[in-house]
C-alpha cells in the first residue's frame, strides 16, 4: 500500500470492483505523504493496510475491503493470494517482486508488476503462457547493486501513473479482455513511453517447469508422463501438454477429466501437435 498500491486501490474502488485485499505489513511513515496519496499527517505511525482501508470505504463504501497487515513471505504467499482473481504488485524490492511472480505463476492468478525509481517506470502483465519476471530479469540483482527509493528518490507522479496503469490492466483482466505480456516503461523526464513484447524465457525456472513436451511419448506413457508432472503441482496450477498424434489426443484429455482435472484448452500447433492446458484439481 505504497506509491504504487495506493494510486491503483483507489482507482479499482471508485470503478466498482468488489472486493480488494490490502496486504501491508509497515505503518505510514511522515517521508511516504509526499506519493503515497491514501494517507495523510495524522496517519503516521498507524498501519498502512488499516489506514487504507478506512480511506477507501470513505471513497467506495459497497467494496469489500480486507485490510492485513503482515508481510508477503514465502511462508504466506500462496495463502494471500488464493482466491483471488488478480494480484497487484506494489513492492519496492526484487525479493518480494520475484516471491509475488513465482507463486502467482504457480497458482495460475494475473499478476501486474510495477517498478519505479526516480523519473522512470516500468509494467508488465504476468499471465500463463506469458513472460514472467524473472523472464525478464533472470535473477534478483545483489541488494547493493540496486538503489532504493528511499536512497535514490522517486517523483510521486511517476508511482502515481504507474498506479493508475496497474489499475488499468487489472480491469482489462477483470472483465476478460486479452492482455499482452508486454513491457511498457514511461519516463516523465523526457516524456517518452516504449512498449516491448515479451516472450517466456526458454530455460526460465519458473515457467519452464509448468510445461511438458511428451511428444516422443506412446500412448499410455503420455498420460502417465502428464499424472506424474502433475504431481508435484499445486491445485489450481495450469499445465501445458504438447503431443504428438491423435490416440494421445483422445486419451490424454479423457484420462485428465476422468482424474478430476480441468482441460481448459486444446490448441493444434501443426498437423500432428496439439497443446492441451490443463488445470491441477
Amino acid at each position: 500500500m505504497g506509491g504504487l498500491g495506493s494510486p491503483a486501490a483507489l482507482v479499482l474502488a471508485r470503478a466498482g470492483v468488489g472486493a480488494l485485499t490490502l496486504v501491508d505489513d509497515d505503518d505510514v511513515d511522515i517521508t511516504n505523504l509526499q506519493r503515497q496519496i491514501l494517507f495523510r499527517d495524522a496517519d503516521v505511525g498507524r498501519p498502512k493496510a488499516e489506514v487504507a482501508r478506512e480511506q477507501l470505504l470513505r471513497e467506495a463504501p459497497e467494496c469489500a475491503i480486507d485490510a492485513r497487515v503482515v508481510r508477503v513471505e514465502a511462508e504466506n504467499a500462496a495463502a494471500l493470494f488464493a482466491g483471488h482473481d488478480v494480484i497487484l504488485d506494489g513492492s519496492d524490492n526484487f525479493e518480494t517482486k520475484f516471491l509475488c511472480s513465482d507463486v502467482a505463476m504457480r497458482l495460475a492468478i494475473p499478476l501486474v508488476h510495477a517498478g519505479a525509481l526516480r523519473f522512470q517506470g516500468q509494467l508488465l502483465p504476468v499471465l500463463r503462457g506469458g513472460a514472467c519476471v524473472r523472464c525478464l530479469f533472470e535473477q534478483e540483482p545483489p541488494a547493493d547493486e540496486i538503489p532504493s527509493c528511499a536512497q535514490a528518490g522517486v517523483l510521486g507522479a511517476v508511482v502515481g501513473v504507474l498506479g493508475a496503469m496497474q489499475a488499468a490492466v487489472t480491469l482489462e483482466l477483470l472483465r476478460g479482455e486479452r492482455v499482452a505480456s508486454t513491457l511498457r516503461t514511461v519516463d516523465l523526464k523526457s516524456g517518452r513511453a516504449r512498449e516491448l513484447e515479451l516472450a517466456p524465457r526458454a530455460d526460465c525456472p519458473t515457467c519452464a517447469p509448468l510445461a511438458i513436451d511428451i511428444t516422443a511419448e506412446r500412448c499410455p506413457m503420455t498420460y502417465v508422463r502428464t499424472k506424474l508432472r502433475l504431481e508435484t503441482l499445486a491445485k489450481g496450477t495450469v499445465l501445458d501438454v504438447v503431443l504428438r498424434g491423435d490416440e494421445p489426443l483422445r486419451n490424454v484429455p479423457r484420462s485428465l477429466k476422468e482424474d478430476g482435472h480441468q482441460v481448459r484448452e486444446i490448441v493444434a500447433l501443426d498437423s500432428e501437435r496439439h497443446r492441451v492446458r490443463v488445470e491441477k484439481r
